[in-house]
């Protein structure tokens, strides 16, 4: 029951955000890559997880940024998940479709925004912030932009020194996925070097 709430759950983040509609256009765009390979750039244009959005609702509740949410909710706390096709006005702002997540009566998700949640867990300077989580870089308001408190595992933060002597703040927030409780547990490799 939780891998298929997974795989609604992802299949639905890749529906509304990445599907595009191109009629009679076949694109291919692989590029194949080899030890002689000249460098390659790539210009990636920052996606948002509020723009286009579906209206989600988690226990019958209705949150306004909830496809943030999306990113660190619990897939083995889920009991079920379903769709609403068609477009809905809540608020006066319109969505694209509703998902209706149910969670297990015994898990309580802690919402919080990632403002607040790194107002709550570390103490930055004024710098700007770069933040990931997972392997996704936020791209929206740190004050709009909720995820599920219970649901994170670490936050990693460092500083990284531009090439202008400018500090910029790097976070990185690890889900309680199965993979990154795996890498998390993992020992630590420790080097020791020495001369004989």
């Amino acid at each position: 029951m939780k891998s298929s709430a997974l795989l609604i759950l992802s299949l639905l983040i890749g529906l509304f955000s990445y599907c595009q509609e191109i009629s009679g256009v076949k694109i291919n765009n692989t590029k194949t890559y080899s030890e002689d390979s000249d460098i390659y750039v790539r210009y990636l244009n920052p996606k948002s997880d509020v723009k286009h959005n579906a209206a989600v609702f988690i226990n019958n509740e209705f949150f306004k940024n909830g496809y943030t949410l999306l990113r660190t909710v619990a897939p083995n706390k889920i009991e079920s998940v379903n769709v609403e096709k068609g477009t809905f006005k809540i608020d006066g702002i319109e969505y694209h479709g509703k998902i209706l997540i149910t969670l297990k009566t015994d898990y309580t998700p802690k919402i919080i925004t990632l403002n607040n949640l790194i107002t709550k867990h570390l103490t930055l300077d004024n710098n700007p912030i770069i933040l990931q989580i997972d392997s996704n870089y936020v791209n929206d308001d740190f004050n709009n932009y909720i995820v599920d408190e219970n649901y994170i595992l670490q936050i990693n933060a460092t500083t990284v020194t531009t090439s202008k002597n400018g500090k910029i703040n790097m976070l990185y927030l690890m889900t309680k996925s199965d993979k990154n409780i795996e890498k998390a547990n993992q020992p630590k490799q420790i080097i020791i070097r020495g001369t004989e």
